[in-house]
Order: structure tokens, then sequence, then C-alpha cells
């Protein structure tokens, strides 16, 4: 049975291909293998105050996909808020949210086809007029089109600002299926394994002892012939903000830990040939290793992984991306997978 799950394991898709990021202007706007594609506001690269961000459009793919505008702002003094563009009011809200959604379906195609896509600064306003952010539009038209050629609405009806009179007819595409190995309870190196394990590969010139991630492990399941496995994270260096880790796999032989380097399906880094990963967190419940790299303290750009355990590699069920270090938290989606059982 194991021999079977392991085989099935190692028979699996292509590697993935993460969509990419483009910037038009103060805006960036990525699509991912579903077909899902988020847009998102940046802070004008020459302004030093007085923009927030972000505006956030996020639209499914296929002919019923959902359509959002979000704002990733606290909502601060009283309801309705109103959004403006160049002295046109574009919605009035009274959500709740901090932040929260400002329109979705029909009324966010009005708002953003009508509104965002033709000028050059929103601001979003309380009761009173008092201004609570401001947004730059520029290179949002750019964007929208962006994303109705990549879902294969331009020219149709359903598009956000290149409409035509076709059907909006294209599909979502399927996303891949992953089945993950559920957690063993079984044993795991000592500290002292892993230590030697750290100080005896390429990683020993990182380790300065000087704070970052610790060494851990988790069990994870059996091999072919039954000898447990788990595991490791290595602290493999660290930085202001970013704390790396090197990953390996290693199984009991008799009282004898070996240790190999883990197998990704997509590794985020490799070092000396060892998949590295940055910010990691590794669960036990499924088995599913997180990790985010930071490209500045602020945290608005950067690069965010999840991988889930199979049994024979850490798949790739999520990745994030932001390459512009302006003001956004907000980080589009590039890559899916769905984890059966979830």
């Amino acid at each position: 049975m194991i021999a079977a799950l392991l085989l099935a394991a190692t028979t699996v898709a292509p590697a993935p291909v993460p969509g990419e990021l483009k910037t038009f202007g103060d805006w960036a706007v990525a699509c991912d293998n579903g077909g899902r594609c988020e847009a998102v506001s940046l802070v004008p690269a020459d302004a030093e105050t007085g923009f927030d961000g972000p505006l956030v459009v996020t639209r499914e793919a296929g002919p019923d996909g959902s359509l959002w505008l979000n704002v990733e702002v606290e909502m601060t003094g009283t309801g309705p808020w109103r959004l403006i563009a160049e002295g046109r009011e574009l919605l009035s809200t009274r959500m709740q949210e901090e932040p929260g959604g400002l329109a979705s379906g029909a009324a966010a195609r009005r708002v953003i086809g009508r509104g965002l896509a033709n000028a050059r600064t929103a601001r979003l306003v309380d009761a009173k007029g008092i201004e609570i952010a401001r947004f730059s539009l520029a290179g949002s038209a750019a964007a929208f089109r962006y994303m109705d050629d990549r879902q294969g609405r331009a020219g149709t009806r359903g598009a956000l600002v290149a409409t035509g009179p076709a059907a909006d007819s294209r599909p979502a595409p399927a996303l891949p299926r992953i089945r993950p190995v559920t957690a063993a309870d079984g044993r795991v190196p000592d500290a002292a394994t892993l230590a030697k394990l750290g100080m005896s590969g390429p990683c020993a010139v990182e380790r300065d002892g000087d704070g970052g991630p610790g060494d851990d492990a988790v069990a994870v399941d059996a091999d072919a012939a039954g000898r447990p496995r788990a595991v490791a994270l290595i602290a493999c260096g660290n930085g202001a903000y970013n704390f790396s880790s090197a990953v390996y796999l290693l199984t009991l032989h008799g009282g004898e830990w070996r240790s190999e380097p883990a197998r990704f399906d997509l590794p985020s880094d490799l070092y000396e040939g060892l998949a590295t990963v940055v910010n990691a967190d590794l669960t036990n419940e499924l088995l599913e290793l997180a990790a985010y790299a930071k490209g500045r303290g602020l945290g608005d750009c950067g690069v965010a992984h999840n991988w889930v355990w199979d049994g024979a590699m850490f798949r790739l069920t999520n990745m994030r991306r932001m390459d512009e270090c302006r003001g956004s938290l907000v980080w589009p989606t590039v890559w899916r997978a769905d984890i059966e059982g979830r």
C-alpha cells in the first residue's frame, strides 16, 4: 500500500508554471493558472504623501465568474462612505468591514468600467466629506484590459473595459488536484541530530547562532520499507526580517537518521542544491509548509508560497507575489491547486 502511494505520488503533473505579475503605471495585475485575476493600485513612484492603497479588483474566470471591488484601508468616520473620481460619485456604501468590500457583480462592473478606467485619481470619503484615502488610477484601464484579455473576455459583453458584442463564454481552467499525506504520529530526529545535520552541510557557514529560526522537524510517513521519515527545517542564514531554512527529508535506518534534500515540484530557492524557504512554518496536521520572503520590512513586496507533502515531494498549492515595493500589502495570487479533503 505504501509503495503504491509513493509510486502514485511520483507520477504527478508537470511542474507548476505560475502566472506573471504585470505593472501598468500605478497598478499591478496578475492572473493565476485557474484564470482568477487580481489588480491592485500602487502608490505613485514619485508621491511622497497623500496616497493610500490599495484598491483591489478581483475577478474569477468563467462566464459566471464573481467580481469584487475591495479597499484595503481602515474605514474611519461614519457612513455612508463614498468613492469619488474627479468630482463624480461612483458609489456609496455602508459597509462595516475594516477594510472591506465596496461593490460586487454588476455594480462593481459599472464602477470599474465607467469610472475607475476613465479617471486619474479616486478618493474615499466619509459622510462628512472627509477624505479617508486617495488612490491613483494611472494605468488602471490597461490593467483591466489585461484582465479581459487573459480571461478571454476581450470583445465580449462580459468585459470590464474591452467590451464587444460576443458572448462571454470561455470556461474557467481546471485546477490541479493534490492528495496530501496525513501527518504520522511517528518518531522525529532529536535536537542533537538536527544540529549535527546543520553543521555538516552547506548551511554550516550560514549558522551564525545570532537569532533566526531554530531547527525543527515533524514526522511525515514511512518509506516503502516501513522506515519512519521526517521533514526537517535547518536554519540556514538570516537577515533583518527574513530567516532562511534548508529543507531535508530524513529516514530512520536502524538507530541512525539519514538525510537527503527534500524534493519540491517548484522550490522557492536553492542553496548549494538544497531547497530553501524563508520565514517558514511547517504544520503537523496537513504537513503544509508555508513561507514568505519580504522585499522590505514594510511588507509591501515579496513572494509567498504554500506546499503540501504528498508522500514524495512538497507540491505547490498557492503562490502570491508583489514585485513593486509601492505600498500594497495585497500580493496577487499567481498559482493555485485544490487539496483533496479540503
